[in-house]
């Protein structure tokens, strides 16, 4: 069947199921054939539907060309744009704000990701000013956004950091992965807003969200960042404590992940009293003889936390007992700081039996 037959008999049937296997398989020289076809028909004996507009965005070879000929009112199926775009994908569809308006968010910076695309500054401004619906134009976002070194009094940054002015949890995400380097601001804010607030505890869905543009962006790690870790660990909802405990098996053997400062703001956490210790061994407790990457890891970790703790808590045994596991596995002798703080805790009966272990470890030779 010649390339125009075929497409005619998918768009007056409309085998939908069929468009974008039939535009995978065109060569460079049918989809300019088809492109005239469209040309021909559009706006005279054919109508706009999803079978024309996937057909006009695969076969224009220009912005304009597209632009041109498809509305800006029709869109077509996001299911099938993904799978034609796993196959194809215009070079100009990263310059297309006509196009990209009327996708989500979120789903233009998951194609930008996955390197289908790459948004141009303009476009990306528009996007993510209409995004988040903000009295700002255009131009001073894409300004602020090319603008690495930003101050703490630049317009937006106020704007949207004030605590006088509303940003909700899924626009926040946006910035984050809009504007990575705002990750410290962005961290903070939610930190500060809704981690730290007891209402939210529970809201398990934006704060698992949070955590896993965390996980999937390259971002330089910041104390911010550590703490709003430290906090997910502890949370009471199981699922984000859970996901937390994910997220440091995940980075905890980075080579730029401050193993030190995560433990020292948990062990600052548990010596206050502000966090329960059960949840913490309990939680590193699972990921125990995953690797020895890990292990050595979740060993530095250990002795990072147990050196900020000043004075016997609730359940300090058992943090004594995973860290002596962790020893056997490393074959590790007992950190000289760690043995500081046992001289300190001996004349508490229910450790002793555990610092005369620590005490008299030693290296294990294979």
């Amino acid at each position: 069947m010649l390339i125009g037959d075929e497409l005619k008999t998918i768009y007056l049937n409309y085998r939908i199921k069929e468009i974008v296997p039939f535009l995978i398989k065109l060569t460079p020289k049918e989809k300019k054939e088809t492109a005239v076809i469209l040309k021909k028909y559009l706006n005279k004996d054919w109508g706009y539907n999803h079978v024309s507009m996937l057909a006009t965005l695969a076969c224009s070879s220009t912005q304009d060309e597209y632009e041109k000929w498809a509305p800006g009112y029709y869109a077509a199926p996001i299911h099938l744009i993904d799978e034609l775009f796993e196959s194809y994908v215009p070079e100009w569809i990263g310059n297309s704000y006509p196009f990209l308006r009327n996708i989500d968010y979120l789903k233009v910076l998951e194609w930008q990701q996955k390197g289908y695309l790459k948004l141009n500054d303009e476009v990306c401004a528009n996007l993510l000013s209409e995004s988040l619906a903000s009295d700002y134009t255009s131009e001073e976002l894409r300004i602020t956004i090319e603008n690495k070194e930003i101050s703490a009094e630049a317009p937006l940054l106020d704007h949207l950091f004030n605590s006088y002015h509303g940003v909700y949890d899924q626009y926040l995400i946006r910035i984050l992965y809009t504007a990575p380097y705002f990750s410290g601001s962005v961290f903070a804010k939610k930190y500060n807003e809704t981690l730290s607030n007891a209402v939210y505890q529970y809201d398990s869905r934006t704060n698992t969200e949070f955590l896993d543009a965390w996980m999937k962006l390259d971002l330089p790690f910041q104390p911010v960042h550590y703490l709003f870790l430290s906090a997910a660990m502890f949370s009471k909802d199981k699922t984000f404590s859970g996901t937390a405990f994910e997220a440091i098996i995940h980075k905890i053997v980075s080579d730029d992940f401050d193993i030190e400062t995560l433990g020292i703001m948990i062990g600052e956490n548990i010596n206050f009293g502000l966090v329960p210790v059960k949840r913490l061994t309990d939680g590193i407790s699972g990921f125990i003889g995953l690797n020895s990457s890990h292990n050595r890891a979740f060993e530095k970790l250990l002795i990072s936390i147990l050196t900020a703790i000043n004075h016997p808590v609730f359940n300090l045994k058992k943090i004594l007992e995973i860290y002596y596991e962790l020893l056997h596995l490393n074959q590790s002798p007992t950190d000289d700081a760690v043995i500081g703080k046992l001289k300190e805790w001996e004349n508490e009966n229910n450790l002793k039996k555990m610092i005369i272990k620590l005490k008299t470890n030693e290296r294990k030779i294979v």
